[in-house]
């Protein structure tokens, strides 16, 4: 039995931009927790201002 990969079964995976905002949303939370949360942001390229998506951000699609 062939198995598919998570990539493909996973429908948060599916879409690349998804992906992408969910990705950098989890290293987000996990370095802030473990005390690196400037580190990662710095890392990411993002603002000092605000370093964290809301889940609205994070959920909501690409403006087109």
């Amino acid at each position: 039995m062939k198995k598919n990969s998570l990539l493909a079964t996973n429908s948060y995976l599916k879409d690349r931009d998804s992906r992408d905002k969910l990705l950098r949303r989890t290293v987000l939370t996990s370095s802030a927790v473990e005390g690196a949360g400037k580190s990662a942001a710095r890392a990411l390229e993002l603002t000092q201002k605000r370093t964290l998506p809301t889940p609205a951000e994070a959920s909501a699609p690409e403006p087109s």
